[in-house]
């Protein structure tokens, strides 16, 4: 709940010299909830890695939470705060300080209370709370209309709306069109999202007024939450209504027109450079796709200049890497990332980074260290060998080798053409290019 103003101000003079969390977005939207005075089952609890776990932090004591920009949105006065590996798992009693701002589809941002008072007002007897997470085909819409056959029933359509989500806008525009066409007793409510963990569908529900719910491209297993559920018909083969049907697409276009990140690593002189840029061409020829290529000596160069070659330094390279590919993934571009990335830690990191917006290939260049070296045209593992270089992949610093590539492939053994080959029909073969030249 949030505190009263003369605590809220009492709070922020003190605030500063108090041990401070970040919190990641899905905790966020469930404190907005929470604050929102919707009662999720669990309370607040959340998890921060343990590398991140602010000095200070102790049983008894207070914690701020803020948003990524510093605003200062709770305190949490921690009754426990356990480790589990990696993570510490953080619990205790809130006292909310402004409910964490949320951006988008602000007319649409009803408040429990403002929802349940417009129940009363229209004399609506049963309402229900419908979450889609398919698009609503003519077969769904028909089903929704044969329940409102009674005038003094009305639906809620939930949606959240988050601008690093590409799916979570076109949603919410699709739920407001068909809310809009088919009058006032369809309503969009969009909360703050994404929400984690199970059982908030039905407190939200419960909170806005709802007395059951629809589910449509839900898992089944969430239909034990509450209220009672009504699982929505889904024939195969219902067309969605053109007018929706163009939203939708804009999150959920066919593979081959969805952003995608081929990432090579290998050794110094294993052919990833000559291989990427023989790939970004083959792509560049064969589809309209746009291609960037974000090459280990390039990305040095004008992203990395300021780094060394420390663990650390290199890590924040590979990560960068992979944030930008992340980003030219959402917008539906191709990435091409040819770094070393000796660690297989942070390739998983990257691999999540993409994963959150597209598909992620890895490919995996073999090629045996003493081809490798023997290649050396920079001269890198001479100088490395002779001692002027330290820390040097393959020499005084390991590799190690993936076991998650989506391809294998050494160099030694076969030419860059015929390598490019055969990560092409993988990727047809992932559906991420097509098969026809010029598509």
């Amino acid at each position: 709940m949030l505190v009263s103003p003369n605590r809220r101000e009492a709070i922020r003079k003190t605030v500063s010299g108090w041990p401070s969390v970040v919190l990641p977005k899905p905790e966020r939207a469930r404190l907005a909830l929470l604050l929102m005075e919707i009662p999720l089952p669990g309370g607040f609890e959340f998890r921060v890695a343990a590398k991140d776990c602010p000095d200070g932090l102790e049983t008894g004591g207070p914690v701020a939470l803020r948003d990524a920009e510093g605003l200062l949105l709770a305190v949490l006065h921690v009754e426990s705060a356990e480790t589990q590996g990696d993570w510490v798992e953080i619990r205790g009693a809130c006292e909310g300080i402004e409910i964490p701002p949320c951006y988008g589809f602000a007319h649409w941002r009803v408040a429990p209370q403002r929802m349940r008072e417009r129940i009363i007002k229209n004399g609506w007897s049963h309402v229900s709370a419908v979450f889609l997470t398919v698009a609503p085909s003519e077969a769904v819409i028909a089903h929704l209309r044969e329940r409102m056959a009674d005038p003094r029933s009305a639906l809620l359509f939930f949606a959240w709306a988050d601008p690093d989500d590409s799916e979570s806008f076109p949603r919410a525009r699709v739920l407001r069109e068909l809310c809009v066409g088919e009058g006032e007793r369809w309503n969009l409510v969009v909360i703050p999202g994404p929400i984690p963990g199970t059982g908030w569908r039905s407190a939200v529900a419960k909170a806005y007024g709802a007395h059951d719910m629809l589910l449509c491209g839900t898992e089944t297993g969430y239909c034990e939450e509450g209220l009672r559920c009504h699982p929505i018909p889904t024939p195969e083969g219902s067309p969605i209504p053109d007018h929706l049907a163009r939203i939708w697409q804009v999150a959920h276009p066919s593979p081959s027109k969805r952003g995608f990140t081929v990432f090579f690593t290998g050794l110094s002189g294993s052919g990833k450079s000559t291989l990427a840029q023989l790939l970004r061409i083959h792509i560049l020829e064969a589809t309209q796709r746009r291609v960037t290529l974000l090459d280990g000596d390039l990305v040095r160069r004008h992203l990395s200049s300021e780094l060394g070659f420390s663990r650390e330094h290199r890590n924040l390279n590979v990560l960068r890497i992979g944030w930008v590919a992340g980003e030219i993934t959402r917008h539906g571009g191709v990435a091409i990332c040819a770094p070393i990335a000796p660690y297989a830690d942070i390739r998983r990191q990257v691999r999540a980074l993409v994963e959150a917006h597209g598909s992620f290939f890895l490919v995996h260049i073999a090629t045996p260290l003493e081809v490798c070296e023997s290649r050396d045209r920079k001269g890198l593992y001479a100088r490395a060998r002779a001692g002027e270089i330290r820390e040097f992949t393959g020499v005084d610093d390991p590799y190690e080798p993936p076991d998650d590539a989506e391809i294998v492939l050494d160099t030694s053994n076969s030419g860059p053409d015929e390598a490019v080959a055969r990560i092409v029909e993988r990727l047809r073969g992932h559906g991420l290019i097509p098969e026809e030249a010029g598509s």
